[in-house]
């Protein structure tokens, strides 16, 4: 490319910023990222974003769709000498991102969890862009499903957060406590970031499809 590149012996240099109207703009910095980063997974990308959750629990879920979290895969391949890779949760196979979330036996029971709460059953995909995307409930449109989402990421937030407070506060694997913060948080982030939420913790706990239902 540089072989390619004509230099100009007269003038000043000048910074320029390549776009259609060469000027540079946070926005148009955040486009052509986005365009570099997200490609074809704009969409998803977008009913992410969209989701009113706790911005730093959107912002993990993210990372963590791209695979850039620091999962002891992760942090192997950046050069990180580690003890031993395997999972925080079960120990059972190596720490990854896709083993972490959805087929570590301990996230599988949390999953389950969660699907016996609301009454339905479902095969788990084993991609986790694809797992958000697929994560719906018939019995909601598309609306009340983008509200139903915000599980999706408080699900795998508190996963992490599980994970973090074993290797970093000696805590101990527990799959109902995981359970029991899923559903508190997105109780909390419904109430205080979705308009027109009135229903409480305990109508959630019993009534989850009823209650995303009734929001107007």
């Amino acid at each position: 490319m540089l072989n390619q590149t004509q230099i100009l012996r007269e003038g000043e240099d000048l910074w320029v910023w390549k776009d259609e109207k060469h000027k540079f703009t946070v926005k148009s910095t955040y486009l052509k990222l986005k365009t570099l980063i997200i490609g074809e997974n704009s969409n998803m990308f977008n009913m992410l974003w969209s989701i009113k959750v706790a911005p730093l629990s959107q912002y993990f879920a993210w990372r963590a769709i791209l695979n850039k979290i620091a999962t002891k895969e992760n942090l192997s391949r950046r050069g990180l000498q580690l003890a031993e890779t395997s999972c925080v949760l079960c120990g059972l196979e190596e720490e990854n991102t896709t083993h972490l979330f959805l087929t570590c036996r301990i996230a599988n029971m949390v999953w389950n969890f969660c699907n016996k709460w609301v009454g339905i059953s479902s095969v788990q995909h084993n991609q986790l862009n694809m797992h958000f995307q697929q994560f719906s409930l018939m019995a909601l449109n598309s609306k009340e499903n983008k509200i139903w989402k915000g599980l999706w990421i408080s699900i795998i937030w508190n996963i992490w957060n599980h994970r973090n407070k074993i290797v970093f506060k000696q805590g101990k694997v527990d799959p109902e406590e995981i359970f029991t913060l899923i559903h508190l948080n997105a109780w909390a982030w419904m109430k205080y970031k979705v308009p027109h939420v009135h229903f409480s913790y305990n109508d959630w706990n019993l009534y989850p499809i009823e209650c995303i239902k009734s929001i107007t």
